[in-house]
């Protein structure tokens, strides 16, 4: 039985650093949907001064 509690333990430990990599990577994607976002925004307003500068 200790031996079956064992594996039991091992298996939930894995099952939960899973859903903490799921967690991390979908919190690495909303991070990098702003960062585009953000250039973006930069990238027109580059190209805003551009055009004022001309």
């Amino acid at each position: 039985m200790d031996l079956l509690e064992k594996k039991i333990r091992e298996n939930k430990s894995i099952l939960d650093k899973l859903d903490m990599s799921l967690v991390d990577q979908a919190e690495n994607k909303s991070l990098l949907d702003r960062k585009r976002v953000v250039e973006d925004k930069l990238n027109k307003l580059n190209e805003i001064y551009k055009g004022l500068g001309r």
